[in-house]
């Protein structure tokens, strides 16, 4: 018997995009944004299946990858109310805002906040070469400043 896939065929094509941003070997690397997709896919939280599938993609076993949602509870356990943007928060984006004498996440914060867009940090998000780096909507965007983080957030949530 043919186990049954979690993710759509769309959400599959995401899948092996969101993996193939990460060196061979490093793929475990892309599992916050395959449990992000996951929970939107879902609606609400991640089923063993998920979890199964996101572990055979990545080559973790289901159990790490269960140990890693249940580490942190309030992003993957439930979905947030409110959409998110998420900074990255790597040294490479923190450096270089930082050069630009500019604090991105408060930038973002006070962009976001007449929106109703929480703003939380991330880890890295793959994306050195745009640093400062933001997601939002499951898009990765690079060279963040104040101005296009407003531009991004009204044009996907008009």
């Amino acid at each position: 018997m043919k186990p049954t896939r979690f993710f759509t065929p769309e959400n599959l094509q995401i899948v092996k995009r969101i993996i193939s941003r990460y060196p061979s070997g490093q793929e475990r690397a892309s599992l916050v944004p395959l449990l992000d997709l996951a929970q939107r896919q879902n609606g609400t939280w991640i089923p063993p299946s998920a979890m199964q599938e996101i572990a055979n993609s990545t080559g973790l076993s289901f159990e790490q990858v269960h140990s890693f949602i249940l580490g942190y509870p309030t992003s993957f356990e439930w979905r947030p109310c409110a959409p998110q943007l998420r900074i990255c928060n790597s040294w490479m984006c923190c450096h270089k805002a930082k050069q630009q004498d500019y604090d991105i996440f408060e930038a973002a914060r006070s962009v976001a906040q007449p929106y109703g867009v929480e703003v939380k940090t991330t880890g890295c998000l793959g994306a050195c070469y745009g640093a400062p780096a933001f997601w939002f909507n499951d898009k990765i965007h690079t060279d963040a400043t104040k101005e296009f983080i407003k531009q991004v957030i009204s044009k996907e949530l008009s």
